[in-house]
């Protein structure tokens, strides 16, 4: 955290498990996906409590094929991603917010809404 306004923040989601009835060849897969994130974040105060925030950044994802338990294939690389929010300033030290991020990948995008929950530190 460097001040109130500007901050960095690292983060690792889970994508999710996506099941397939077809793909390899006529066997069904599925695929789990995660990834690690690096953001510079921004905010900017709305009204006393409530800060309108921005990110941007860059995230390593990993997927990874299964079929029968066993791991086939795995596929990786490095993107960005972006999205802003709304966060509701609770107390001295926490915050509840709603997010909406954007994952670029390969030509095309995961959208990923959330409810946040922040902790600062000192």
């Amino acid at each position: 955290l460097f001040d109130e306004a500007f901050s960095i923040e690292a983060a690792y989601t889970i994508m999710g498990d996506f099941h397939h009835k077809t793909g390899i060849g006529p066997l069904p897969y599925y695929v789990a996906a995660d990834s690690y994130e690096i953001a510079a974040v921004a905010k900017f105060e709305l009204f006393d409590d409530i800060n309108f925030l921005v990110l941007a950044g860059v995230y390593d994802w990993t997927d990874e094929y299964f079929l029968d338990e066993a791991s086939v294939q795995t596929d990786s690389g490095t993107d960005v991603t972006y999205g802003a929010g709304i966060e509701y300033l609770a107390g001295d030290r926490w915050s509840l917010g709603l997010k909406a991020q954007i994952y670029q990948r390969d030509g095309g995008e995961l959208d990923l809404y959330s409810l946040r929950y922040s902790y600062y530190f000192e």
